[in-house]
C-alpha cells in the first residue's frame, strides 16, 4: 500500500483520529476549515477537511494535508487545556469581518 513512499495505513489512521479529536474539542469541519484557510490558505477549506476525513483524496494530497492538520490540531488541544475561551480565540481568532454566527 506504499504509493510513492506514502504510508496509506498511517494516513487512514490519522484521518480517523483527527475526526475523533476534532469532535472531542467540539469543533465542526467548518470551524477547522475557516481557521486553517485564514492561516494556511484555501487549500484547507471545510470541503478539504471533509474529504480528508473521508479519505476522498489522493494519497499525495493527504500527505500534504496531514502535517498541517496534525500541527493545527495539537495546537488547538493545547489551547483547549488552557480553557474553552482560548480554543475559541485560536479557532476564530482571525479578524475576518464576515464570520457567520453558528446556528447549529
Amino acid at each position: 500500500s506504499d504509493e510513492d513512499g506514502i504510508n496509506l495505513e498511517e494516513i487512514r489512521e490519522f484521518a480517523k483520529n483527527f475526526k475523533i479529536r476534532r469532535l472531542s474539542l467540539g469543533l465542526t469541519q467548518t470551524q477547522v476549515g475557516q481557521a486553517l484557510t485564514a492561516t494556511e490558505g484555501p487549500a484547507y477549506s471545510q470541503s478539504a477537511i471533509c474529504r480528508f476525513e473521508k479519505l476522498d483524496i489522493t494519497p499525495k494530497s493527504a500527505q500534504k494535508l496531514k502535517p498541517v492538520l496534525e500541527k493545527w490540531l495539537s495546537e488547538a488541544e493545547l489551547r483547549n487545556q488552557e480553557g474553552q475561551q482560548n480554543l475559541m480565540e485560536f479557532v476564530g481568532g482571525e479578524p475576518s469581518k464576515k464570520r457567520k454566527r453558528r446556528t447549529s
